[in-house]
Order: C-alpha cells, then sequence, then structure tokens
C-alpha cells in the first residue's frame, strides 16, 4: 500500500513501470541508481520486463540480486550528466549481450536532472537498444493487459443501464460525501 499523493521519484518510476504494460515489446528499463532508492521503486510496481541498475556502488549490486527483475550493471564510478549517453550505451549492449533486452527494442530510461543518479531528483526518457529489432511488434488489440486503469469524475444513468459492456467489471461506483 501506498498513501497518496507519492513523491516525485516513485511517480517517475511508477510511470516506467506502467511503461512497460503500456509499450508492447519494451526491451527493458535502465535505472541510474547510487543508494538502490529509484531501482527498488522501479521494482515495486512488478514491471514486465528486467531492470538494469547502473550503480557504482557494490552494496546496491548486491542488494539487486534480491530484488525483483533488478540486473546490475557496475560502473567504475558515479555517472556524470555528460558521460550518461555513453554509459546508457554501454548498458544496453550488455543487457543485449545477456539476453535481457532485444536488439532495437524500445527502452526506458530513467536518470537524474543534474546528475545521472534517479536517487536525487529523476527524468524520464525513451531510448532504442543497439542492434536491429527482428520482426517487429505489432499490437494485438485481442491481447490486452488483464489490468485497465480508468479514471472518471462522473457517470450518466444512460451508461449504468446500458446493455453495452463496461470497460471494467464493477459497472455502478458510488461515493458519499459529508452531505
Amino acid at each position: 500500500f501506498t498513501p497518496k499523493p507519492v513523491g516525485t521519484i516513485e511517480a517517475v518510476l511508477a510511470c516506467a513501470a506502467k511503461a512497460a504494460v503500456d509499450l508492447p515489446g519494451l526491451g527493458c528499463i535502465v535505472v541510474f541508481s547510487e543508494r538502490g532508492v529509484a531501482s527498488n521503486l522501479a521494482s515495486k510496481y512488478r514491471p514486465s520486463c528486467p531492470v538494469i541498475v547502473v550503480t557504482s556502488s557494490e552494496e546496491v549490486v548486491r542488494h539487486t540480486n534480491t530484488m525483483y527483475a533488478q540486473y546490475p550493471f557496475k560502473v567504475p564510478s558515479p555517472v556524470t550528466s555528460e558521460g550518461e549517453r555513453a554509459v546508457v550505451d554501454e548498458a544496453l549492449a550488455h543487457a543485449v549481450k545477456a539476453n535481457l533486452c532485444k536488439a532495437g527494442a524500445e527502452v526506458v530510461v530513467i536518470s537524474g536532472t543534474d546528475c545521472a543518479n534517479a536517487d536525487l531528483a529523476p527524468k524520464f526518457g525513451v531510448a532504442v537498444a543497439p542492434g536491429r529489432l527482428q520482426g517487429g511488434v505489432k499490437y494485438d488489440p485481442t491481447k490486452r493487459s488483464k489490468t485497465v486503469s480508468l479514471r472518471a469524475t462522473a457517470i450518466s444513468l444512460e451508461e449504468i443501464f446500458s446493455n453495452d459492456a463496461p470497460a471494467r467489471k464493477t459497472k455502478v461506483v458510488c461515493t458519499m460525501g459529508p452531505k
């Protein structure tokens, strides 16, 4: 259970996990994390793809072995914003070689705004894994995710009593206010 509202770091990493559901064929999620906070939040939402944790911390490398879908990519020193792109390329080449990501697949990258550490102030980006995607990914509407997220502030009587199947299993949701 996560109380609402969540912090900035958790909101960005929840968005990355949701991207793994919404984008069929997402290769992996690359997270820059020196303390393990950002990588743990990425795993909290159980993404359907591997989470590549880029870190220079030996403690975080050991910790990734116990967390859901995390795979470490150790770098010799903390990554700066200037060296981030090169490290992303190295991490993706490693992920493709280790069969953690398909070549040419889209990849979500979570890094920091001032430095490459997402534990402080994360930013969300999309990259492409090196290589050529074989066959591609085609969207098939019959193979939808079992999780459907909808938000509505109002529902009409026509919608409640219609014969059309609702997008959700629940047809009526009632909120009681103070008056």
